[in-house]
């Protein structure tokens, strides 16, 4: 048993994570990354009084964070929403964007609508990164410094 100063630290986790044949673990799942909130704790406000929660969003039509205030139980129905199905699979993209028709659609779609498409910039080789970072020219000689 894992002690401090000889007091058991949760000894019902020990006898959670032991196994029959007597070899234990209780930091079996406490190590490892922790998830990211679903909502940060900065974006809720309660009220004690009234028991009303006020939920800070982006408006996304007119660009500004509006509030809104909801009981407990209304917050947790709207949040429940977004949760999927057990087995659901999420996608991402659909259609012309996705992976698989993209390359091929995505040039007709722009034609069709009249749009140039956009020309990807031209991306920096070895040498140049390693001169905008180490400030060494590959190209100039050991010699000629």
């Amino acid at each position: 048993m894992v002690t401090i100063f000889n007091q058991p630290i949760l000894p019902s986790m020990e006898a959670a994570f032991c196994k029959e044949n007597g070899q234990c673990d209780p930091h079996h799942d406490l190590h490892g990354p922790i998830p990211r909130p679903p909502i940060s704790a900065s974006r809720l406000r309660h009220d004690f009084q009234g028991g009303l929660v006020t939920f800070d969003y982006l408006n996304h039509r007119n660009g500004r964070t509006e509030s809104l205030i909801l009981s407990p139980e209304a917050l947790i129905e709207r949040m429940i929403e977004h949760i999927p199905d057990k087995h659901f699979r999420m996608i991402r993209y659909f259609g012309f964007l996705s992976n698989r028709r993209r390359g091929e659609m995505l040039p007709k779609v722009y034609d069709a609508l009249g749009i140039a498409p956009k020309d990807s910039p031209e991306m920096p080789g070895y040498a140049a990164m390693l001169k905008g970072y180490v400030k060494v020219d590959l190209f100039e000689s050991i010699l000629c410094l």
